[in-house]
């Protein structure tokens, strides 16, 4: 389970985080709030498996603009000053009876102080897990994007499982979301 210290409430006056449809954000991928913010947040980053710095945009976006039928929901962190990031490709429901799924591209914006960025990254996982938890699937199974994307989801239980097709495999499992 993740959790959100003491000094959580401070920083949750500042981050707010929802779980929002593509329908709600697709404006926002138009309008280039969420290019902008992916692209800075992207920025000199080391990729894992040799992806390219274009694939987090173009997934995400995708994911967005692309999704009419309403399959995926998408963890939303924002502070007064805009998008402070987003974690995106989440599953609306366990369509398949599957009991592992994956997560899409996640983010935080670099103008984030570190708490905040924990704060809105922990929240964002918590939200998604939770959901995900909730539609029946018991584990996270994902690649990770980036170096740094690794190490922070190391952090909040993934756990590092290599498989066949990849080192790259990350799981979590969400029995502790369970409500």
């Amino acid at each position: 389970m993740i959790r959100i210290g003491s000094q959580g409430a401070a920083i949750a006056e500042q981050v707010q985080l929802d779980l929002l449809t593509s329908d709600v954000l697709r404006p926002s991928v138009l309008s280039g709030e969420i290019p902008d913010a992916v692209q800075r947040s992207f920025q000199g980053a080391t990729f894992n498996d040799g992806m390219l710095p274009e694939y987090p945009l173009s997934d995400i976006s995708e994911k967005i603009t692309l999704d009419t039928g309403g399959m995926y929901v998408h963890a939303i962190s924002r502070t007064k000053e805009g998008l402070a990031g987003g974690m995106f490709g989440i599953p609306r429901a366990n369509r398949w009876g599957s009991d592992t799924t994956s997560i899409g591209w996640y983010f935080t914006v670099p103008e984030l102080g570190l708490r905040q960025r924990a704060y809105a990254v922990r929240g964002m996982l918590g939200l998604t897990a939770t959901h995900l938890a909730g539609v029946g699937f018991t584990h996270i199974q994902t690649s990770m994007g980036t170096v740094a994307g690794g190490r922070a989801m190391k952090r909040l239980g993934f756990v590092q499982e290599p498989a066949q097709w990849s080192d790259n495999n990350w799981v979590l499992d969400l029995s502790p979301y369970k409500t």
